[in-house]
């Protein structure tokens, strides 16, 4: 999500004036199950020529080796899609449950090389555990949104729609915790607390702010905590993209 770098994220919500209103929307589904549920249907129908075929099996930093060695992964083909481009998706080794969920790869795509170009589907990571950590999806190898989950609960997620581009961070708890929408060149940007109460708006507050003031205490709590979503992603060596 090379994207997201807090800085960035900070200057649009505090420093813009003129913006264009906030849509509310299911910019991507809240529980890892329902993302699983979507793209397991629209794959059913993508797929036309069903042909299940092991293609290999991949050590822990995405090297094709010729057995398996219980801690990488395993690729399989699933079919072929109308225009003949091939759906396959990756394994965990160990638990032998899906590191990702099924994706269509372009044409002449090299199956035996683990980083692959995802043409439309769910590009998503999953831990041994079943927990969804993430997911890129694309269209027509365009890339449309991607998201972090933590715990099976979506904390963050970036959305790219027509004319318009969109940030979006969660609390542990579900409640938004940071918004930043772009749309026609211009941004707008809302800030919350952890009771989904808005602390921030850059449509109705302006700069600059007391820094000894109730809001920007509460401003300084909401950058602290989108610096702790920053660094668990780091962790998850996440921050910089999916997979």
């Amino acid at each position: 999500m090379q994207k997201w770098i807090f800085a960035t994220a900070l200057t649009a919500v505090i420093s813009v004036q003129a913006e264009p209103r906030l849509r509310y929307q299911h910019i991507a589904p809240r529980q890892a199950d329902v993302l699983a549920k979507h793209s397991a249907t629209e794959m059913e129908r993508a797929i036309v020529q069903p042909e299940l075929r092991f293609v290999g099996y991949f050590d822990e930093n995405g090297q094709a080796t010729a057995q398996a060695d219980g801690i990488g992964y395993f690729r399989m083909q699933l079919g072929k899609t109308a225009d003949g481009r091939i759906v396959i998706q990756d394994f965990h080794q160990s638990s032998r449950t899906k590191y990702t969920d099924p994706f269509i790869v372009p044409k002449k795509t090299h199956l035996n090389q683990f980083q692959v170009t995802t043409w439309a589907g769910f590009h998503s990571k999953y831990l041994p555990t079943g927990q969804l950590q993430s997911f890129v999806e694309y269209e027509n190898g365009e890339r449309k949104r991607s998201a972090y989950y933590a715990k099976g609960r979506l904390r963050l997620v970036e959305n790219e729609v027509t004319g318009e581009f969109g940030r979006y961070a969660y609390y542990p708890n579900g409640k938004p915790m940071l918004i930043v929408v772009e749309r026609d060149g211009k941004m707008h940007g809302k800030m919350f607390n952890t009771r989904g109460q808005v602390v921030y708006d850059s449509r109705r507050d302006k700069m600059p702010i007391n820094a000894n003031s109730p809001k920007a205490r509460a401003i300084q709590r909401v950058m602290s905590a989108f610096q702790d979503l920053k660094q668990e992603m780091q962790a998850a060596n996440l921050l910089e993209d999916n997979k």
